[in-house]
């Protein structure tokens, strides 16, 4: 019982309090793909991956791993028809570097690729935008589409 007794106190004393880590002053940053931690903003990524590739993508299977309930009636259709089409996507996905030389990927670009990729005949994309502004210090992506025909939608 001595022994648990002084194990305690002395856990307690080497224990740093949470509350200075959590001060205003302190500054959440991103992890990288190598685990490091980076500044907020974009992730950096292996420096393979610099360039521009070219994606094949085939849908195998959709899973609902929180159950149905939680995935809304169209986007299950969605899937659904998307798997019966077994159609195989092509689009380009590109890295390059960031002013301090890590490998970072395109993000408007890549944004671009996939939804013009993935919208098909319905549409086209007529803008993609990557920024990171103060409010939201990880980044944010629009893209502006463009039904066949019609005026762009944000």
């Amino acid at each position: 019982m001595v022994e648990l007794a002084r194990r305690s106190v002395l856990l307690n004393l080497l224990a740093t309090p949470l509350a200075p880590r959590l001060a205003p002053s302190a500054r959440l940053t991103l992890p990288t793909a190598s685990g490091e931690v980076g500044m907020a903003g974009c992730v950096s990524y292996p420096d393979w991956l610099l360039g521009t590739w070219d994606v094949s993508n085939t849908l195998q299977r959709f899973v609902m791993p929180l159950g149905s309930a939680l995935v809304d009636p169209l986007t299950q259709l969605s899937a659904m028809d998307d798997l019966r089409r077994d159609e195989t996507l092509r689009y380009l996905l590109r890295w390059t570097r960031d002013g301090t030389g890590a490998c970072v990927q395109d993000r408007a670009f890549n944004g671009a690729q996939e939804a013009a990729a993935f919208l098909g005949d319905l549409g086209s994309v007529a803008a993609s935008v990557f920024a990171t502004p103060p409010d939201a210090p990880h980044g944010r992506l629009r893209i502006d589409f463009e039904p066949d025909g019609g005026e762009p939608h944000r």
